[in-house]
């Protein structure tokens, strides 16, 4: 009995110390990806570059319908409850309520903050990959930035990953300040990005880029 206690004793010991150690506090989910557990390898980079993807599923949908309501492929000539939004839109008649426009806002913002983030991560790391990775964001984050330009006008550019405080400091850009950051962004992007793809089909090339570039260069 005496052992047993013994024995307890030491193990409350080795927990309290142990427990008392910074290392025990932090903690991270392990089923889970946090900030704190991502960038840790050449496939957490890969998998930083898939959520910089992912949110370019609101934008499609938003470019193949709303913004069609801009130019001749769609005719919204009534308007119901339901259709305030899209008639405004057809009509120029933007304001800060429609929730079609805050919704591509944020969801696009969300996507420069998620390449942003990729980015900030990047600097000092030497994967084998990590040049083809960052070429994809580079290309990413200016088709976010392309498509609020067109939407909006001149929107704040922001390159790194910025605090709620800093964001509400930034102003809005100049036409040529975006022109600027789309060209030197995209040429870099072409240098980066491979040609073809055996694999991964739905992973942008350099033609991609340059076609881009092109489009901003009209």
């Amino acid at each position: 009995m005496k052992k047993l206690l013994y024995l307890i004793a030491i193990a409350a010991t080795i927990f309290t110390a142990s427990s008392c150690s910074d290392s025990f506090f932090e903690r991270y989910p392990s089923n889970s990806i946090t900030e704190g557990n991502l960038f840790q390898s050449e496939n957490d980079f890969n998998q930083a570059v898939m959520a910089c993807y992912y949110k370019l599923k609101t934008q499609i949908a938003f470019t193949t319908t709303e913004l069609g309501y801009r130019s001749d492929e769609s005719l919204l000539e009534s308007m119901a409850v339901s259709s305030q939004n899209r008639y405004d839109l057809d009509h120029f008649a933007e304001n800060a309520s429609n929730s079609l426009l805050n919704d591509v806002w944020d969801a696009w913002y969300n996507g420069i903050y998620r390449c942003n983030d990729f980015l900030d991560h990047a600097e000092g790391k030497s994967y084998a990959k990590l040049p083809e990775y960052t070429g994809e964001v580079l290309f990413i984050r200016s088709w976010y930035y392309f498509n609020l330009y067109r939407t909006f006008g001149c929107v704040p550019i922001v390159t790194r990953v910025v605090t709620p405080g800093e964001a509400k400091t930034v102003a809005r850009c100049k036409d040529e300040e975006m022109y600027e950051r789309l060209k030197a962004d995209l040429t870099m992007a072409a240098e980066l990005l491979p040609q073809t793809r055996s694999s991964e089909k739905g992973r942008v090339c350099d033609i991609a880029a340059n076609a881009l570039l092109g489009k901003v260069a009209l």
